[in-house]
């Protein structure tokens, strides 16, 4: 892996910042206990290479949830009325020793996960808002999704006012060299189709550094206008394999 970048205006759909500044565990083990702790293997890079499953991926996830859920929830109410919550969303990259590998995504809300290859430009994850699960069940047409005033309606969110806070979660094989890109609203809201993503992303060079095309898709969603707060993590995996 290239590396990531984590270009971040923390989203909140209350528009409040959490004063604890991070995922605090309230008593939750960090890794969890049911995930191997395997010393790395090899290290190239200055990145250690774990031993580390999809199955182990997807723990992390849950875990991860599990924490951001106790974090929101302690968060003071605001004014009294105002409930603090948020969005997660997710991805694990698991790297195999032939070269290829794929990557567990996790996702609770309308923050997304995008996968960019040379051949494939594909949204990973599903809005948990109104409109998306109207268009899943026929209600609404799926070309009607983003353009319904409840497009931003979410029925999914964590915060003490939750109710499911279990993250979808799904396992795709990555072809490789691949850009793996986790972000808000504040950027999808100008890039929503894959395609769109992919023709910004497309701009730099191939060998570009994650942290430049994290700064990219910032910079571009605040040239358009940056009307919600922009979180965005990219990932670029090569296709060399990782050494033994």
């Amino acid at each position: 892996m290239d590396g990531y970048a984590d270009i971040s205006g923390e989203d909140d759909e209350s528009g409040y910042r959490d004063p604890y500044g991070g995922l605090e565990s309230d008593g939750l083990q960090w890794p969890p206990s049911d995930i191997p702790t395997t010393p790395p293997t090899a290290v190239t890079d200055d990145f250690p290479r774990y031993t580390f499953s999809p199955d182990d991926a997807q723990n992390a996830i849950h875990a991860a949830v599990a924490a951001a859920q106790a974090a929101v929830t302690r968060a003071p109410v605001i004014d009294g009325r105002i409930a603090p919550s948020c969005t997660f969303a997710a991805a694990v990259i698991t790297r195999t020793s032939d070269g290829g590998g794929s990557v567990t995504v996790g996702w609770i809300g309308d923050s997304r996960v995008y996968l960019l290859s040379p051949h494939r430009f594909e949204r990973l994850s599903e809005d948990d808002t109104w409109a998306a699960e109207a268009a899943r069940v026929g209600l609404i047409p799926a070309s009607a999704v983003e353009t319904d005033r409840r497009a931003h309606t979410l029925t999914r969110w964590l915060g003490a006012d939750a109710g499911d806070v279990t993250a979808h979660v799904r396992v795709v094989p990555l072809s490789l060299p691949a850009t793996v890109l986790v972000c808000t609203d504040g950027l999808w809201n100008y890039l929503s189709r894959p395609e769109d993503m992919a023709a910004v992303v497309g701009e730099l060079a191939p060998a570009t550094a994650a942290i430049t095309v994290g700064r990219h898709l910032t910079k571009h969603a605040i040239d358009r206008g940056g009307h919600d707060n922009i979180t965005v993590v990219t990932a670029r995996i090569d296709a060399t394999p990782p050494s033994d």
